[in-house]
């Protein structure tokens, strides 16, 4: 039988037309051959970047290549592409791989291992005999660790344990704080791509920052959290970056605290419907302003000193409850009207929040208080004040959704409450629904 070859035959019937024993059975064997394939495909692009074919094609390695004709992320493609490179100076741990002794996830922590030798290893030079021996060993204790019960953690406590076997008291690889990167670039549609490789330390002390920052948040009726763990994760970083720089603990830059500043033309808000008001909450008077030919050109996204650029609601959203200086200017770029600097709101408003609208008030939601943020019913740059009657409590979710749609907020005179109202409908304007702690029953 060759390589991906088997007795499974994916276009046959449904799984549920299978007995029980049929589908264990089959079960098993598409892990098989899944493994086999996996093995495979690391030894055909061994063999590409010997042969140099994807480098000769115009890509710039084989994992770019590969990336570029299947579905896989380009780090996942390095990823095989490494571990392809590795196996050709360990043929050894090639037969094992391919024979599907060991799987390509375990092959990896192996080929670590050896990429990064502790400093206590034999000296290959000086010690060759005891240098064969050492990876020998090292190569048998890692073989035992794999196969059809083995698991990556049982792989990585055998680095481990090889690592302090082997140690020298000097730093070890994975604790090198040298070897840190960490790269942010923005890409070509506007948004941010991250890349970096932590120690051993450093990575812990993220993961203990993010970990309960990321945890699932299933629905109050208990329907599960619909975002992928990565996603998690992203939020989770958002919002660690975004509790740090409000607490104000970064210190002074260029003699005042770390902010956002948002440029946008006067012109562009004049056509979305937002009048400016001066500090005094009169409108601005910016009649005849307009220079360099205030003909149409069409409208100019929000940028940032960074050189980003945001869509008029995401300016309007992050001036809600971040640090965010909205500075106005013509249609060449001069200054004309500069906002107040928007800070968080204080400690004292936000336990009142807290209080009156118990999580984010969005109906239906109800996420805790800790994953909230403050929305300003009237928005900070149309004049409206950081007061408890002009603020309601929302998740981050229901915060960027309140400001892309049609949903309003009002607080009600009456209960001073918050109310939520959908947009109108092809039969007429929608009724406003209550906060999300009045639609519950509340325990004595």
């Amino acid at each position: 039988m060759g390589p991906g070859e088997s007795v499974v035959d994916a276009s046959g019937g449904e799984p549920w037309q299978s007995s029980d024993g049929e589908l264990r059975a089959e079960a098993v064997e598409l892990s098989r051959v899944i493994a086999g394939l996996q093995a495979r495909r690391v030894a055909v692009m061994r063999e590409v970047e010997v042969r140099r074919v994807a480098v000769e094609a115009g890509y710039r390695d084989g994992a770019a290549w590969l990336a570029a004709h299947t579905l896989l992320e380009i780090g996942e493609a390095r990823g095989i592409v490494a571990l392809a490179g590795a196996l050709l100076r360990e043929p050894e741990s090639a037969e094992a791989v391919a024979s599907g002794a060991v799987s390509a996830r375990h092959a990896q922590i192996m080929w670590s291992f050896f990429e990064h030798l502790p400093g206590g290893f034999p000296n290959a030079v000086e010690e060759p005999e005891a240098f064969a021996q050492a990876r020998q060993e090292c190569r048998e204790a890692f073989f035992l660790a794999s196969g059809i019960r083995g698991t990556v953690g049982g792989m990585r406590r055998v680095k481990d344990t090889l690592d302090a076997t082997f140690d020298t008291g000097e730093v070890r690889h994975s604790e090198r704080t040298d070897l840190n990167r960490f790269d942010l670039s923005r890409t070509l549609n506007g948004r941010y791509l991250l890349r970096g490789d932590l120690d051993a330390e450093s990575g812990e002390l993220l993961q203990a920052a993010l970990s309960k920052l990321s945890a699932p948040r299933p629905a109050e009726d208990g329907t599960r959290d619909p975002r992928p763990p990565s996603q998690r994760r992203a939020d989770a970083l958002t919002e660690v970056v975004r509790r740090f720089l409000g607490a104000g603990l970064t210190g002074d830059e260029a003699g005042e605290r770390p902010h956002l500043t948002v440029v946008i033309r006067e012109r562009d808000l004049r056509e979305q419907g937002v009048h400016i008001r001066s500090e005094d909450g009169g409108t601005e008077d910016t009649k005849g302003r307009d220079r360099g030919g205030g003909s149409g050109s069409g409208i100019r996204v929000p940028w940032t000193p960074w050189g980003g650029t945001l869509s008029i609601a995401a300016a309007r959203k992050t001036a809600c409850d971040s640090g965010v200086t909205p500075v106005v200017v013509d249609d060449v770029g001069v200054p004309l009207w500069m906002g107040r600097t928007t800070r968080l709101v204080t400690q004292s408003q936000r336990r009142a929040l807290r209080v009156r609208d118990r999580g984010c008030a969005f109906p239906g939601c109800g996420a805790p208080t800790g994953w909230t943020e403050a929305h300003h019913v009237v928005p900070w740059i149309d004049g409206g004040p950081t007061d408890l009657d002009n603020l309601v409590l929302l998740c981050t979710h229901h915060h960027r959704f309140v400001h892309h749609s049609g949903w309003t907020v009002d607080i009600h005179d009456d209960d001073k409450m918050p109310w939520f109202t959908p947009p109108p409908t092809p039969l007429g304007p929608s009724e406003p629904l209550p906060a999300h702690r009045n639609s519950i029953p509340l325990l004595a």
